[in-house]
């Protein structure tokens, strides 16, 4: 079963690998590891294969580095250390129980070994380990793992169109796949709006992201007051970046690539207003931008003076009902002008609509159709797509835009939170003169903000302390500590002010001494405990002779010597009787008790002892037949 096992884990490593590519190298040998480590434990016939088990657990832990960048392996390392040395300890114990004279008598199932102050010790010494490790993470090189890692994340990816039927998004989970941070709470509890993808093309019930033909060009200039923040975003949208409105410079701090030494590299914004990286992100990326805060009736990223392509951005459905268009005539009749009409849309669908995270229309053959006529209920991607519809069939240019809004604002930081629950969809259409407007018809956007607290503002923070100074620890920072703890050290001269005196020396020479001296009795004291008592080896032998085994690992001395003196003749057993009792009990005496035999003594008995036994021996010789 074992090696069934590593084989199949083998296989479905190396499948893995073909089909991915050399990105899933880490995670096809992690699995590989895997199946190796259950052989083994399946397998288990002797202590050098714990040893190896223990090896291969540990390059699984490194594997793990950089397979999962979560805060949970930090828990998954300590819990490891501590394992790994009560694992090294128990083994030290039944490796010399096996090896040893004494061990054989007995240490080995002894119940006083693993006591409070073990695992006190232990627990210690895993301590000790921890640091150590993380002064090796701080001063190690970070040369990174260059595309080698996979699984960046627990954020899913980014929906691809904007649909009618499935989930919605804002019930897509809580992982946080946003931190913003540089915003003060007033800017924070106005809305905010994370904006991502840009959904242009109907096709049947949904706008889908087309990302064809988009080149690149560098930000336009801002008309509103510039605002400096930080955005740290997961790979949840491949080579697309999130702001919250119109950007004028980005530049990329760290992260995107498995590497954190090497940031990947903004390329600009395409032709739909998106943000965009060189190449797709498959680690958080960390920027900065500059730019405007957008919200419902601001201007919006992209093209501001330039008319978009009006075709494009007032196509419909194909199977548009029949009855979409006399609505929208409906209800912008009299008005002039695109926000006259997207005012009187707005208005009408958060009048005559209710938001509802159930999916009643989405079973429909023409979900938007039940959405306008019949139930008039659903989430965000029913009310942008309604919006953008009537929009484009009263004549006004529109598409539907995907990110997040609202958010968390955690005191701690003064940090605004993303999560997958606050993914949502709205609009914007085109003001001939102005650009592209952000506008939203959704109820449930008029919210009250919220705040990050209890127990979830506590995990959070130690994700946070994970994020920005384990994953995101980079060769600058790297370098930006080492010149800190430079700077921290007083140079020549202040030192030669404030050298201590000889009256400190001396006292600190004490100390060391002392120190020393008592290390060296301690190991004086370790190393007399080690030896092995003079009256073991010619007992065990003794025991040997007379039963035709030696003593079991279970046995102490004694009761071995008792029955292997019941199993003798009785004429033996009289003679011996007496020679081992004297020596059973000053063993015990001297090993166990308070009392200590003198060194003559010991060596009485054991040339006693080695006399029987040989007498035993040529006995037994002359009496073979």
């Amino acid at each position: 079963l074992g090696t069934g096992l590593a084989v199949v884990w083998i296989g479905a490593a190396v499948q893995l690998v073909l089909a991915r590519g050399i990105e899933a190298l880490v995670l096809g040998g992690a699995l590989a590891l895997m199946g190796l480590l259950a052989g083994r434990l399946l397998t288990r016939r002797e202590s050098a294969h714990d040893a190896q088990a223990l090896l291969v657990a540990l390059l699984i832990l490194f594997a793990g580095a950089a397979v999962h960048v979560q805060v949970t392996y930090a828990l998954t390392f300590v819990l490891f250390a501590l394992a790994a040395v009560w694992t090294l300890v128990a083994r030290t114990l039944v490796t010399d129980a096996e090896t040893t004279v004494e061990g054989r008598l007995g240490t080995l199932m002894r119940r006083d070994l693993v006591t409070p102050r073990f695992a006190a010790a232990t627990g210690a010494l895993s301590i000790i380990i921890l640091l150590c490790t993380s002064a090796l993470f701080v001063v190690f090189p970070r040369v990174g793992l260059g595309r080698l890692a996979v699984l960046g994340s627990l954020v899913s990816g980014f929906p691809e169109d904007v649909s009618l039927r499935g989930s919605p998004r804002a019930a897509a989970g809580g992982a946080v796949v946003a931190r913003v941070r540089g915003l003060s709470y007033a800017t924070f509890a106005d809305g905010l709006y994370l904006r991502g993808a840009v959904y242009d093309t109907p096709v049947g019930a949904a706008f889908v992201h087309a990302r064809a033909g988009t080149g690149h060009s560098r930000p336009p200039r801002l008309t509103g007051r510039a605002v400096r923040y930080e955005v740290y975003l997961q790979p949840i949208a491949d080579e697309l970046l999130f702001a919250l409105g119109p950007v004028a410079d980005l530049r990329v701090r760290s992260g995107g690539s498995n590497n954190p030494s090497v940031p990947l590299q903004f390329a600009g914004v395409s032709s739909y207003g998106e943000l965009a990286l060189e190449t797709p992100a498959r680690a958080p990326v960390r920027y900065q931008v500059v730019g405007e805060i957008a919200g419902p009736g601001s201007v919006g990223e992209g093209t501001r003076t330039v008319a978009p392509a009006a075709p494009r951005y007032l196509t419909l459905p194909e199977t548009l009902d029949a009855r979409v268009v006399p609505l929208a005539t409906e209800m912008t009749v009299g008005r002039q002008g695109a926000r006259a009409k997207a005012d009187a849309l707005r208005s009408f669908l958060r009048r005559e609509f209710t938001y509802s995270l159930e999916q009643n229309n989405g079973a429909a053959a023409d979900p938007l159709a039940s959405f306008l006529f019949a139930d008039r209920r659903g989430h965000c991607e029913y009310f942008a797509t309604a919006f953008a519809v009537l929009l484009r069939a009263a004549g006004v240019p529109s598409r539907v835009v995907g990110g997040f809004h609202g958010g968390l604002w955690d005191d701690a930081g003064e940090v605004v939170l993303f999560t997958a629950r606050d993914a949502h969809a709205w609009v914007e259409w085109y003001e001939l003169g102005r650009g592209w407007i952000v506008d939203d018809a959704t109820p449930a956007v008029d919210e009250p903000p919220r705040r990050l607290e209890g127990l979830a503002a506590w995990v959070e923070r130690v994700r946070r302390v994970w994020d920005d100074y384990v994953v995101d620890y980079s060769l600058s920072e790297q370098v930006t500590l080492v010149r800190r703890a430079l700077d921290a050290v007083p140079s020549t001269r202040s030192w030669h002010l404030a050298r201590p005196s000889p009256r400190t020396l001396a006292i600190m020479a004490a100390l060391v001494a002392t120190l020393g001296m008592v290390l060296a009795l301690r190991r004086v004291r370790l190393r007399s405990r080690r030896t092995v008592h003079p009256l073991v080896e010619p007992l065990a032998a003794l025991v040997l002779t007379l039963r035709g085994s030696a003593p079991r690992p279970m046995e102490t001395l004694r009761e071995a010597t008792h029955e292997a003196l019941s199993q003798a003749p009785t004429e033996v057993r009289r003679a011996l009787e007496l020679t081992l009792q004297r020596a059973l009990c000053a063993y015990e005496a001297d090993r166990f008790g308070a009392a200590r035999a003198s060194a003559a003594d010991l060596a009485q008995l054991r040339r006693e002892l080695t006399v029987r036994r040989r007498t035993l021996s040529a006995t037994a010789r002359q009496h073979r037949p």
